[in-house]
């Protein structure tokens, strides 16, 4: 009735800002653009260590140190990326190209050149190389990779608020990444079984390059195809100029003088455009605030003890099959896969059990579950390694409900303080790539040198795969439901608010606002 009057009157009501839906062929082809990094970190994480050392015949204090080289270079240039993603490249590559994409396809293509040398002998060294040569040149490969890799992971997720037209489109973005990350790893391992069980050793040594070979081949050419069909599909350009002028008509229709009845449809329209620039005059909290905060560290800690349960799972786990429990070379590729679906399961648990169990509580659930695996690993002996199925599913779904729930206990933490949600989840990531990188070098430091049979390895491995990150957990679980408190000087959330944190599972990244956080733990956490 009011709209007929006011169309009898000749009025017209304001235009208002409206956004719509983002469309299908933006929300494929952004979903895509992280698969070459999702299918190259599974394989790189998985097999670094059993590579090098079994393959390559790097001594393991070696392959320690070219670990450590991807945990620093990944450290210290992921800030560096951060800041330059933001910043013009130059005004004719924003024009024609869009400086976001630029910078994925310089990552894109630094990762497809580097790759194929990182699984493959060295060209160069001879077959009697000194292993400081080896040590050299697989250790620039890995620094410069660890340079592409998060120069393609910053480029996409700071993509995400330009591609997405609505929040809700932010979210289903979010969720698609999430899925084919998941799919990323089931695909890695069924390429790997399929590749080792097509070789007739029975055990893991330079007999198996080959299958090593072919797999960074197919991932190449798999990775590559849905990089290319993201460049084709994403639309940065049109998309950053459409949100510059709608930005600067809001600003223009604030400005001119409209009567009070304009002013209410204005006030009462929900426009997202608004809401960001308010929440720009939110004061965000120092440096300072955050160090005198006892939560804080608490929840660094829980922080990288949570992911470096899940990471030296992964990475020693390889070894521990074929050595500790001796069983043939394929299982490689399918325990890892019984972990990676066991956490697909319980991920998508989650929501249920959070409507009836806080965080914490589900928190330290999860760090009971990978406490008892770490232990059945630990005391099974080989003559019946049959059974450490069992403790194979308990792992993946225990640190899977580690990992989903200290993402969710971190972006509690910080509450509405999205401003300096960047330094919170920066200064975790470090400690995190920190803390793991020494871990691993201490271990194989460590390591028991045998040229045959290491019966001392066995022993060593329940070590290194068992005990430490059953440790980890026991920390995790102690600090969470010891320690954790809310933070004194973070705001009081509203019932509405609580509400809708109690239904949606997102998280606050540095890179975007919210974004979809349940994925799968042994997949690389730089997410954040």
């Amino acid at each position: 009735m009011k709209a007929l009057i006011q169309r009898i009157r000749g009025e017209r009501k304001p235009a208002l800002v409206r956004e719509d839906r983002t469309p299908l062929k933006q929300k494929i082809s952004y979903g895509v653009g992280h698969v070459f990094n999702d299918l190259c970190i599974q394989a790189w994480f998985s097999y670094i260590l059993i590579y090098f050392t079994k393959v390559i015949k790097l001594s393991p204090v070696n392959a320690g140190y070219i670990f450590v080289v991807s945990q620093i270079a990944d450290a210290i240039s992921t800030p560096l990326i951060g800041y330059a993603c933001d910043k013009r490249m130059s005004k004719r590559i924003e024009k024609r190209y869009g400086n976001k994409k630029i910078w994925h396809l310089i990552g894109s293509a630094g990762i497809a050149l580097i790759w194929p040398f990182l699984y493959s002998p060295c060209p160069y060294c001879g077959e009697k190389a000194e292993e400081w040569v080896l040590l050299t040149y697989y250790g620039v490969l890995t620094a410069l990779f660890s340079f592409f890799w998060p120069m393609v992971e910053i480029s996409h997720l700071s993509l995400m608020p330009i591609v997405a037209r609505r929040a809700k489109d932010a979210l289903e973005l979010g969720a698609i990444r999430s899925a084919l990350k998941l799919g990323c790893g089931v695909y890695v391992y069924i390429v790997t079984w399929i590749l080792l069980g097509q070789n007739s050793e029975t055990t893991i040594d330079e007999s198996v390059q080959k299958p090593f070979t072919y797999q960074t081949i197919i991932v190449i050419i798999t990775g590559g195809f849905f990089a290319i069909l993201f460049h084709w599909g994403v639309d940065e350009i049109g998309r950053s100029k459409k949100i510059e002028d709608e930005k600067k008509a809001l600003q223009e229709k604030q400005s001119s003088r409209t009567d009070d009845a304009e002013k209410q449809a204005l006030d009462k329209e929900l426009n997202p455009l608004e809401i960001i620039e308010h929440s720009k005059t939110s004061p965000p909290k120092s440096i300072k605030q955050w160090f005198k905060c006892p939560d804080f560290y608490v929840m660094m800690i829980v922080y990288f003890t949570t992911q470096n349960v899940a990471n030296l799972v992964q990475s020693y786990f390889p070894m521990y099959l074929t050595e500790t429990m001796q069983f043939p070379k394929e299982a490689i590729a399918y325990f890892p896969l019984i972990i990676l679906i066991s956490g697909i399961i319980s991920s998508m648990l989650v929501k249920r059990l959070n409507k009836k169990f806080s965080n914490r509580v589900i928190f330290c659930f999860g760090s009971v579950l990978a406490i008892i695996s770490a232990a059945w690993f630990y005391f099974n002996p080989m003559e019946t390694r049959n059974a450490i199925y069992a403790p194979t599913v308990i792992m993946g779904c225990g640190y899977s409900l580690m990992v989903v729930m200290s993402l969710a206990m971190v972006a509690d933490l910080i509450g509405n303080d999205k401003q300096s949600s960047g330094f919170v989840y920066a200064f975790m990531a470090f400690v995190d790539k920190a803390s793991l990188g020494l871990i691993v070098l201490g271990l194989q430091e460590y390591y028991p040198h045998s040229t045959g049979e290491c019966i001392e390895c066995r022993d060593y491995l329940r070590l290194a795969f068992a005990v430490l990150p059953g440790v980890e957990a026991l920390i995790a679980f102690v600090a969470v439901a010891f320690f954790f408190q809310r933070t004194p000087f973070q705001n009081i959330r509203s019932p509405k608010e609580k509400e809708d944190k109690s239904t949606e599972f997102v998280c606050e990244s540095p890179y975007y606002g919210e974004a979809d956080f349940i994925n799968i733990p042994s997949l690389r956490s730089t997410d954040v």
